[in-house]
């Protein structure tokens, strides 16, 4: 739904809380080459919040809009609602709204950006209207039109991103490593369609909606030979923090 434009005092008052919250707070086959025992690491990824190309229903891409009021809003929340982790380390997407969410949600000190976690390349339907891109590709039987960015293209993407991560923590030693991507909803969806396929009980995650700054949590099982071997769904596209209203963290 398109977002009505907000009064000045109200984006200011969103820019102040999120500057508050700043200051507080697959294929089974896949290996790695680093260290060879079993290990479980926690994964957990958050759409970006609501842009100004959202609420216009415009296909970003590579290119890019800053957030709304409300993206700002839903972002602090977001942060709010994952405080209590303790991230080893945190990846984003290097795009400029995948960014913005992170320092909303107080977490962007430290973090390593990466191209490889941007959102789906839409070639020459970058800027145009989603509703016209589904009226073209109507007819395609479920395949990308040309020049736009496939989902192999985007799972090998993310198989690359994932080797290295499992290698990097195996060199770590850490007991139970915590890990944070913020990213985009093509790609938390390419996550999740990855993830869940390993998991005991597989879920389409390609029938379900992924809103701006949802939260999927899974602990992913390494075996030997640094190989992904499983995966647990804890949560999965979960935006009920959104639906509370915002709490100042404890000092």
């Amino acid at each position: 739904a398109v977002v009505s434009t907000q009064s000045t005092g109200r984006f200011y008052f969103f820019f102040l809380l999120s500057n508050f919250v700043s200051r507080n707070f697959a294929p089974p086959s896949l290996s790695c080459t680093g260290h060879k025992g079993n290990m479980k690491f926690k994964l957990i990824t958050v759409r970006h919040g609501q842009t100004l190309g959202n609420a216009a229903s415009v296909l970003q891409g590579h290119d890019d809009s800053p957030l709304t009021p409300l993206g700002i809003a839903s972002s602090a929340k977001t942060g709010n609602a994952l405080r209590e982790i303790q991230f080893n380390q945190v990846y984003c997407s290097d795009l400029g709204r995948a960014r913005e969410t992170l320092q909303c949600m107080g977490m962007y000190k430290g973090c390593k950006l990466d191209k490889r976690l941007r959102e789906r390349h839409w070639g020459p339907w970058q800027g145009r209207n989603w509703k016209e891109y589904q009226r073209a590709s109507a007819d395609t039987g479920g395949k990308s039109l040309a020049g736009v960015e496939t989902d192999d293209a985007m799972t090998a993407r993310w198989e690359k991103f994932l080797s290295e991560l499992v290698d990097t923590l195996h060199t770590s030693s850490l007991p139970h490593p915590a890990i944070l991507l913020v990213t985009h909803g093509g790609m938390v969806r390419v996550i999740g369609r990855y993830l869940t396929a390993l998991s005991p009980n597989p879920i389409n995650v390609d029938q379900m909606s992924f809103p701006n700054n949802c939260i999927s949590e899974f602990d992913v099982i390494v075996g030997e030979g640094g190989i992904v071997t499983g995966c647990e769904v804890v949560r999965l596209l979960d935006a009920e923090h959104l639906k509370r209203p915002f709490m100042r963290p404890k000092e």
